[in-house]
């Protein structure tokens, strides 16, 4: 398809050959999509001649720039002389040709965003749903602990303390200050850590030894990190997990110094096999019949690092849980615990 044109100081027509339409431009460029042939008379092929004469212009509203539909994704609107497009949610640029970057302005919350052709989507952090992960999926565990498919369990702890105080009380649970190695172990502690407290800053289980990053083991801190934008920033040793204040801060990492008071999580490897925990303490069902010096024996050895003892039963919970155990074992028996009464002096 070819199209012929004739202009003269202020109007230009243009001829459909095929149709032998006409329409008119106040402007002396091609319209969009249309291609400019030349002026006088025009051959196409040697097959039709068109001869141009001078015409009247038409009126605008015989002009309909938006039958070639030049918004790609949006609604068009003739104009005198012209067209406008109104751009669909998602599209920009004089045709709506242009795909916006929701992801640019961070919508969402708890979760990574995908930009899309025309919108996005929130890939959401554990426990979190929604458009923009803004509302919590998973109910928040009522014993303040978190187990991961990956063999670890996270303890949160409601007092504060020191970075050294806050180590210290995880090795009596077996383990160090948490400190996630992947985004998954990531996610999973900033979840546990805003359902014990949104508004609290909780102690990165990180410490600066000689320039270089370590956990509460002495091991080096892997490739895997989520410091905030710029930090680490102030020389400190010390590091935790920022409270929710501002996007590109909320949940993620800062440097800061090791004698401050935050709360904190523990992280504990799962349980040996025949090990069950409650809370900071795991326990262990013998079913050997044995006196109860022997069977005290019997614990110390099980656990000599942690010093095993029989168990001690102080909340009604922890009882609860021990007769599940029994009853699991052998309901029929008696079982010893840690409780005696010595002879006043």
């Amino acid at each position: 398809m070819s199209w012929c044109s004739h202009r003269n100081t202020s109007t230009s027509w243009w001829f459909h050959k095929k149709t032998s339409s006409v329409v008119n431009s106040t402007s002396s460029s091609s319209l969009l999509g249309w291609q400019q042939a030349g002026s006088g008379t025009s051959t196409d092929r040697g097959n039709t001649e068109i001869l141009l004469t001078t015409l009247a212009p038409l009126s605008t509203t015989e002009l309909n720039v938006c039958k070639i539909k030049p918004c790609q994704h949006g609604r068009c609107v003739n104009k005198d002389g012209g067209y406008k497009c109104t751009c669909s949610p998602g599209w920009t640029g004089q045709n709506c040709q242009q795909d916006i970057d929701e992801c640019a302005r961070n919508p969402c919350q708890h979760g990574r965003c995908v930009n899309k052709d025309g919108g996005y989507k929130c890939a959401c952090s554990p426990g979190w749903t929604g458009q923009n992960c803004q509302d919590v999926k998973a109910s928040c565990p009522q014993d303040d602990h978190r187990v991961l498919p990956n063999g670890k369990t996270y303890f949160a702890h409601t007092d504060t303390s020191t970075y050294r105080g806050a180590q210290e009380e995880c090795r009596k649970q077996l383990g160090i200050v948490a400190v996630p190695r992947d985004e998954e172990e990531h996610q999973n502690l900033v979840f546990l850590k805003n359902c014990v407290s949104r508004d609290s800053e909780f102690w990165l289980g990180i410490m600066r030894t000689a320039g270089v990053w370590q956990d509460g083991r002495g091991t080096e801190l892997g490739s895997f990190t989520s410091w905030a934008p710029g930090e680490p920033n102030d020389g400190h040793n010390c590091a935790l997990i920022i409270k929710g204040v501002g996007r590109d801060r909320r949940d993620n990492w800062a440097d800061t110094q090791c004698n401050l008071q935050h709360r904190y999580i523990c992280e504990v490897e799962n349980d040996p096999k025949d090990w069950a925990r409650k809370g900071p303490t795991r326990y262990k069902v013998f079913l050997e019949r044995k006196t109860y010096s022997a069977a005290q024996r019997t614990c110390e050895a099980s656990d000599a690092q942690n010093r095993g003892r029989l168990a001690v039963i102080k909340t009604e919970a922890v009882y609860n849980f021990l007769l599940t155990l029994i009853r699991r074992a052998d309901p029929k028996g008696n079982y010893w615990f840690g409780m005696r009464k010595w002879p006043r002096v």
